[in-house]
This record gives C-alpha cells, sequence and structure tokens, in this order.
C-alpha cells in the first residue's frame, strides 16, 4: 500500500511498466511477422496451383483441340493467366510490405529491449546479410516477384502463340 492509500499491482517502476510493454508488443509483432510470412508463401503457392491449371489447359488445347474455337480458347486462356499473375503480383508485393513492415519494428523493439544483447530478428538479419550478393539480389522479397514476372512473360508467349495458331 501506498501513502495516498492505494493499493498497487507489480512494481511502481515507470521504466518497467515501459519495458513490459515493449516486450509484449514484441512478442504480438512476432507473431503478426510469422503470419504475414505464412500468407506471403502461401500466396505464391495459391499461385502455383492456379498457374499450372491455366497452363495444362492451354497445353491440351493447343496439342488436342482443333477447329475454329481454338484460337479464341487458347487467347482466352493466355489473357487469363496474364490478368491472374497481374493480380497476384499486387498481391504478392502487399504481402512483402507486411512483413517487412513487421520485421522493421521488431527490429526496432529488439533495440529497446536490450541494445546490448541482439534479438531473434538482428540474428536472422545478419545472417540473412553474410549472403552478400545473393541476400542483396534475390532475397525472399524478390523472388515471388522474379517468378511471377517469369510466368507473365511466359503468357504473353503463350498468347502469341496462340494469335499465330
Amino acid at each position: 500500500m501506498t501513502a495516498d492509500g492505494v493499493t498497487r499491482a507489480g512494481p511502481t517502476d515507470p521504466g518497467h511498466d515501459e519495458a513490459q510493454a515493449v516486450s509484449t508488443v514484441y512478442q504480438v509483432l512476432a507473431q503478426h511477422w510469422a503470419h504475414a510470412e505464412q500468407i506471403r508463401w502461401t500466396l505464391l503457392y495459391i499461385y502455383s496451383m492456379a498457374s499450372t491449371i491455366l497452363l495444362l489447359a492451354w497445353a491440351a488445347m493447343f496439342t488436342a483441340a482443333s477447329g475454329a474455337g481454338k484460337r479464341i480458347v487458347l487467347l482466352t486462356l493466355a489473357a487469363a493467366g496474364f490478368l491472374v499473375t497481374l493480380l497476384w503480383l499486387v498481391l504478392q508485393i502487399r504481402a512483402n510490405g507486411f512483413v517487412h513492415m513487421y520485421e522493421s519494428a521488431a527490429l526496432e523493439a529488439e533495440r529497446q529491449l536490450a541494445p546490448s544483447f541482439p534479438g531473434s530478428f538482428q540474428h536472422s538479419q545478419r545472417y540473412r546479410n553474410s549472403f552478400g550478393w545473393i541476400k542483396k539480389n534475390l532475397g525472399t522479397r524478390r523472388v515471388a516477384p522474379i517468378v511471377l514476372g517469369i510466368f507473365a512473360i511466359l503468357y504473353l508467349v503463350l498468347f502469341g502463340v496462340s494469335y499465330a495458331s
């Protein structure tokens, strides 16, 4: 009990309350980062499945079908694949932004919690940075957009082949 007659639960040191708040925020940020990372890769897996279906349908129509409607179906499949790729690229860039945002906030929280002791986000960052050129040019933030860009080019080529057939 304090001099004013109020019983306080826990330490009265304001620095302790701030450290506890930062610790709680850090835990939440780590959970959000893990969730955002999972969503980022789930988006790529779902895109891969959808794109595979469109590519297989295009290949089946190209090799087996004949007649006047073949060109229309092939053009439609190639255009649909290209549009789906553009949509997924936007979603992937958005997901990458969330991962980066939570990672940056967690790094800042680690610096506030223990400035002289690196946390798991700082260790991960040091490990990734040890790869030098590979990390800079082929990090996970770039892999998915690069893959989607390759598929977009593929669908444009298929559109050209469809138009010529």
